[in-house]
């Protein structure tokens, strides 16, 4: 599929169902309003950011080999080497230390809470005893819905005898589903923030509350930019308030793919340090809070001027991955859009449109604005 073609038909489409509800009989205003939708202005490109390649660490069995996490842990979750930043968390995690991962869509964070909380209950064995030790929290039920097949597949991963049981209370629960969780507490609970503040408001949930005075550990929050302002308060306040009627000290620990975006890695990690401070009613700090760690997926290495010149002017066809990942525009790509130093550190580049990165083309090259889209 051609992403471009795609996107010019969606917008062109887009663009004159707009312009049939239009109807204007001064020539001055309709000529603008049409210069308007011919124009960025109204519907403006679209912003481009490159998904980067996440730096990899150990695997589980290495983990179980140095003695550090339960054996049958690797059995859930496969035996490949994790990224840094889930190694990272997932250590301080097992150690009754809560996290802060803020790292990209589709790198993993889901699996360092889940980890720990596995690892919890595998250690727990045949002491394990009624009653919930993780809710796990969301602010939309696609996320809960989308977080239980992931669970169900590390289940079918570990075989029989999985020994993590798993609910929804979402508010879609029938009368029967409810029963059924008021008898047999899972382990892991699925909810999203509003549910949660029924749950410790409601008099008929007081047998849920009930459930959690001994056996919660875990306190997982997922989307953690989305609870901000008021919203933000009153998650702080049901945190503050779930606290308080339990016996052990919660594990609190929040994911985000962004929470700040401007300063240092110090001072970012602070302004995020911060916030989950303020949210979980604990103190937080730099160390808490994990960042992605990123890798160039070519070389890394800047093509010159003149490679990239040539490159563009013969525009050769590539064979496999690795003769697009060595192409100079490819590198060129990598090193000046989708990544950049931030002091010793490799971030992901800000998002760019695709006249923003052709203009950064042309300044490199010096070829004309028309050679550099086309």
């Amino acid at each position: 599929m051609d992403a471009f073609k795609t996107h010019k038909k969606v917008i062109d489409n887009y663009r004159s169902y707009l312009e049939s509800f239009l109807s204007i009989s001064d020539e001055r205003i309709k000529t603008e309003v049409q210069k308007a939708f011919n124009d960025d202005g109204f519907i403006t490109q679209p912003l481009i950011q490159f998904n980067p390649s996440y730096k990899r660490d150990q695997s589980l069995l290495d983990r179980v080999a140095e003695g550090k996490i339960h054996k049958e842990l690797p059995k859930a979750f496969g035996d490949f080497n994790l990224y840094k930043h889930q190694i990272e968390a997932i250590k301080k995690g097992i150690q009754d230390e809560g996290f802060i991962v803020t790292s990209g869509t589709g790198s993993g964070k889901s699996l360092t809470f889940m980890a720990t909380i596995f690892n919890h209950i595998f250690e727990l064995g045949d002491k394990k005893t009624k009653g919930i030790k993780a809710i796990l929290v969301y602010p939309m039920n696609a996320l809960i819905n989308s977080q239980e097949i992931e669970i169900q597949k590390y289940a079918e991963n570990f075989g029989d005898g999985f020994p993590v049981s798993v609910a929804t209370y979402s508010g879609q629960n029938s009368n029967a589903d409810r029963e059924k969780i008021q008898a047999d507490p899972p382990d892991i609970l699925l909810t999203n923030y509003m549910m949660l503040e029924l749950i410790m408001t409601r008099q008929r949930e007081s047998w849920l509350r009930d459930s959690l005075k001994d056996s919660l550990k875990y306190l997982i929050f997922d989307e953690l930019h989305t609870y901000r302002g008021r919203q933000g308060s009153d998650v702080s306040m049901l945190i503050r308030r779930i606290k308080s009627i339990c016996n052990k000290n919660l594990v609190c620990i929040g994911t985000s793919a962004t929470m700040a975006s401007d300063g240092s890695v110090e001072e970012k990690k602070t302004a995020v340090a911060k916030v989950a401070s303020t949210i979980f009613g604990e103190s937080y700090t730099v160390d808490q809070v994990i960042n992605e760690y990123l890798e160039p997926c070519t070389s890394g290495k800047i093509p010159t001027k003149e490679e990239l010149i040539k490159y563009l002017e013969e525009d050769l066809p590539g064979k496999n991955e690795m003769d697009f990942i060595s192409r100079p525009l490819s590198m060129w790509m990598e090193t000046h859009i989708a990544l950049k130093h931030n002091g010793t550190t490799l971030e992901r580049g800000l998002p760019l449109t695709i006249t923003e990165i052709s203009e950064k083309l042309v300044l490199f090259t010096g070829l004309s604005f028309g050679s550099c889209v086309e």
